[in-house]
This record gives structure tokens, sequence and C-alpha cells, in this order.
């Protein structure tokens, strides 16, 4: 398991909870993600983005989000400018969206790079997650939840809901996908989290909680 302690360090620990490693990085990164195999860490960097033209004068590209991924000892192995919002796939490629507020939803090889679109089209896509098959991917645009085959096909909405839903995430198994729905605006610390069947598509509430603030109804299961 990996996470965030309060020092800003990134604590990586094993089954036994033994610490494996402590990373401190020594600039912003971003929404931290630990591989599949546990050997590296990716998240959302600034990097220089490509060289602009004025007037026949060269400049310096301007910073932009990117994908970095690190070593557990924080050294960067790889970073892909303009490739944001990044998850890991099963099999070590990750799930990219391109750059801030752009189209796109792409597969990459941080081993050589290579970009491949999954569907290059698709408006504003953000919170990718990858079900454990590694051929299906959820991801938010517009306020809703959407899946698409790994391929580009079969692209569908989850749930048809007049709320906001942020944040997929596939269960284990990859049969259900937990998501929040948002009672109030698009923030998911209006929201409450639902689990969706997607063969009986049935949709289960996972808690129940009180005012804005969201503290747990006790009565409820």
């Amino acid at each position: 398991i990996g996470y965030g302690d309060p020092s800003s360090a990134y604590v990586v620990r094993d089954a036994a909870d033994k610490i494996v490693a402590t990373i401190r990085f020594n600039e912003q990164v971003l929404g931290p993600l630990l591989s599949p195999d546990g050997t590296r860490l990716l998240g959302s960097v600034y990097r220089r983005g490509p060289e602009e033209t004025l007037g026949g004068i060269r400049f310096a590209g301007k910073p932009m989000l990117s994908t970095g991924v690190f070593d557990l000892t924080g050294r960067e192995v790889v970073s892909i400018v303009g490739y944001d919002d990044s998850v890991w796939a099963p099999d070590g490629k990750l799930i990219s969206t391109g750059s801030l507020y752009g189209p796109g939803l792409f597969e990459v090889d941080p081993g050589t790079k290579k970009v491949t679109p999954i569907d290059a089209k698709i408006g504003c896509p953000l919170q990718p997650s990858v079900s454990p098959d590694g051929k299906t991917v959820a991801f938010v645009t517009g306020g809703k939840v959407w899946l698409i085959g790994r391929d580009g096909t079969n692209l569908r909405q989850l749930l048809r809901d007049g709320k906001p839903q942020q944040k997929p995430v596939f269960s284990p198994d990859g049969t259900k996908v937990a998501f929040v729905i948002c009672t109030a605006i698009s923030n998911d610390l209006t929201g409450e989290v639902f689990v969706f069947d997607l063969k009986t598509q049935e949709l289960t509430p996972l808690r129940t909680s009180t005012g804005a603030s969201l503290v747990p109804d006790t009565t409820s299961r």
C-alpha cells in the first residue's frame, strides 16, 4: 500500500506492514500512485512544454502538467509531457488524459513513451480507472461516469442520473464500479458513495450521512 503521511512524504508498506520506502519529492507531485508491481510511482508534474516560435524567435515552452514516473527513491524514470491524470493499467502501461482540460483518452507506454489513442475526441475526460483485466476504462466527462473498451469500442454511460458523478473505481473482481454521486454540486465532498453492479444494473449505497459535513448516520447500514 502507498499513501501520503502528515509530513508530506509518500510511504510504501508491504503486506507485513513493514515500511519499504519513504519518499520525499523535491517538487510538487500530484496524486502519486503505486504501480501494480509495487516498484514505481506515477504522478502529475510540471514539465517544460514544446518550444514556441514568435517572429522567428524561439522561446522555451511553458511548463505544463505532465505524467512523471519515479522509482521508490524518488528518482524520475521518465516523464511524458502533455499527458495528465494518469493511472496504471495491470500490464504496467498508463491510461492518461490529454493536456489539462483538453480532449482525449490515451494509452502510454512508459518504457518507450509511445502514445496510443483510445479515443482522442472524448471531451475533457477526468479521473480514469482501469478494470482488473485491463480491458475497460472508467472515466468522468460532463460530470458523469462513462465506460469505454481499452481498444476504443463500446463507449457507454454507466448510470443515467441527474446529479454529478465523480471518482469511479472498479472492484477487485471487475464486476462492479464504486463512485460518488454528488448531492449538491460537482464536488465529491458533497456526495455519497454508491456501487453499481455491471451485470444486474443494481445500484447500492455504501453509507448515508447527514448534513453538508458528511457526518456518518449511525442508524444506517
